[in-house]
């Protein structure tokens, strides 16, 4: 009995947004690239104050992220509220996860990705997988 074959299938679906769309996409977009960037900022003068013996808090969970982001917004970001707050909550959110990344990887509590550790173990990839469709010998 020949093995059992695993097909994923993706689509790719073309956006086609009008003027005003684009400008609220880029908006949110620029909204998540400004409060990750800001987090980023925050986090940065906070280690650099401990570091320099001062007693601060350093928000490194997207919980403790948002709580500064919601206290300093209006003066950081004073258009927020052109945005849906989810724009900068998934800034913060990424943010959150790489500082997470980091500091598990500084401590050596990273490890590889599953797929990573599994094609290790498989050993090296073919470089050519055959590729079927119906009625194809082979292809079912």
């Amino acid at each position: 009995m020949p093995p059992t074959t695993t097909v994923h299938q993706a689509y790719r679906f073309a956006l086609d947004p009008t003027p005003r769309q684009q400008g609220r996409l880029a908006s949110a977009t620029g909204g998540s690239r400004f409060a990750y960037n800001w987090g980023l900022e925050l986090v940065r003068r906070r280690l650099d104050a401990r570091a320099a013996g001062e007693q601060v808090v350093v928000p490194w969970t997207l919980a403790a992220l948002r709580r500064e982001w919601n206290q300093a917004k209006h003066q950081v970001a004073p258009w927020w509220a052109e945005n849906s707050k989810e724009a900068y909550s998934s800034g913060l959110d990424a943010l959150a996860r790489a500082l997470k990344n980091w500091a598990d990887a500084k401590h050596g509590r990273r490890r590889a990705p599953g797929w990573a550790s599994q094609a290790q173990a498989q050993g090296p990839m073919p470089r050519r997988l055959p590729v079927y469709h119906r009625g194809d010998p082979g292809g079912g």
